[in-house]
């Protein structure tokens, strides 16, 4: 078992890392459809009802020497039923693998228009890269994701020196519609979902498990900040709010918003590649018991490299569609595995507790708030 030590900001940009993404770009057209105040209102539920399943998995996690996603699951809701744990695997393989052939499509694309490059060398460089850094393990990862977080908030700053010298326009107050709030909270939900990374930092922080907690709250509060300066900047400079808020940035500052933006894109892309595949490397590990972890992690890089080079635009679009649904199974069924954790000899050894937190009401809260996540997806 990998035994590195990370810092409380190297495992927390692990997870803000998993969590960040392009998805971000989206919020701020959801918020305009809705009144500004009950929008944040939104933004930061959405943060505490988060902040509250995740940390569950890292209560979970805190028991040294506890496994990934899957383990958990087999040891504490499946109960060693052998064949839906390997369900369960066999399909979070597929989903991620998908997962991560579309970042390298996507970071092909951005890397195309940004320098000309074809599209093959475009995949084949932003894979090598990425699958690169995943190779070393987990301090590497930690060390490349606290600097590209480092990296992306310096990006963020100096889009909003600009934005601050553009002309701003004052923020129309609209009326508040249930079907617009509860789009907007699925998607800020979806930004937010961390869930697979959270034991990679609790793998990181095994020096000091009552550390897991503030990790969680950090990494996921980096994400926070950057909704928060997309859609303020976003609705204060656009002239028209976009679908993808870097399309209205351009038109508001000019072609270099533009690349500003793809470039804040691409290394949220990398992050979340880094976060993503390393978490299946990790999660290919402890179900097969291989003992090389070069061979796990060939196996949770490359066939997502060769499935970015098939032409499958109708399956990839429908493993994306899947992806939301794993996410969603897997925020409704935490709490069932919860509560059988809080039941066994574990709890007792547990080096992190979220208190008061963990009682029956937050619980529930958390159940209902998935739940209405999931109906956001049909709207």
């Amino acid at each position: 078992m990998e035994t590195k030590k990370l810092s409380l900001f190297e495992a927390s940009c692990i997870i803000t890392g998993y969590g960040v993404g392009s998805g971000i770009m989206a919020v701020p057209f959801l918020v305009s459809k809705t009144n500004i105040v009950s929008a944040f209102i939104i933004i930061f539920t959405a943060y505490f009802i988060s902040l509250l399943l995740h940390f569950m998995i890292a209560e979970i996690c805190s028991v040294e020497g506890n496994g990934q996603i899957v383990e958990i699951y087999d040891k504490y809701l499946f109960k060693g039923r052998k064949i839906i744990t390997w369900c369960l695997f066999g399909i979070l393989t597929l989903v991620f693998i998908t997962n991560l052939s579309v970042y390298i499509n996507g970071a092909s694309d951005i890397i195309s228009s940004l320098i000309g490059l074809n599209p093959f060398l475009g995949k084949v460089l932003f894979y090598l890269f990425a699958a690169f850094v995943v190779a070393f393990g987990l301090k590497i990862l930690g060390l490349c994701e606290k600097y590209a977080v480092l990296v992306l908030m310096l990006l963020y700053l100096i889009f909003i020196i600009f934005s601050a010298f553009a002309g701003m326009h004052s923020i129309t107050l609209k009326e508040n519609h249930w079907i617009s709030n509860l789009s907007l909270f699925g998607i800020v939900m979806f930004c937010f979902a961390s869930f697979f990374s959270i034991p990679q930092a609790a793998k990181g922080l095994h020096w000091n498990r009552r550390l897991i907690g503030k990790s969680v709250v950090i990494g996921m509060g980096i994400n926070l900040i950057f909704i928060i300066i997309t859609v303020i900047t976003t609705l204060l400079i656009s002239k028209r709010i976009t679908e993808v808020a870097i399309i209205g940035w351009s038109e508001a500052l000019g072609p270099w918003a533009n690349i500003l933006g793809s470039v804040i894109i691409l290394l949220a892309m990398l992050t979340s590649y880094w976060s993503i595949s390393f978490a299946m490397s990790n999660i290919i590990e402890e179900r097969v018991h291989h003992s090389l972890p070069i061979v796990c992690w060939l196996l949770a890089t490359v066939p997502s490299f060769l499935l970015s080079l098939l032409n499958i635009g109708g399956f990839i679009e429908y493993m994306e569609l899947a992806a939301g649904g794993i996410g969603l199974l897997v925020a409704l069924t935490i709490v069932p595995v919860y509560r059988s954790f809080k039941k066994s000899p574990d709890y007792e050894n547990r080096g992190w507790s979220m208190g008061r937190l963990s009682n029956g009401a937050f619980q529930l809260i958390v159940i209902i708030a998935y739940g209405l996540m999931t109906v956001s997806v049909f709207l």
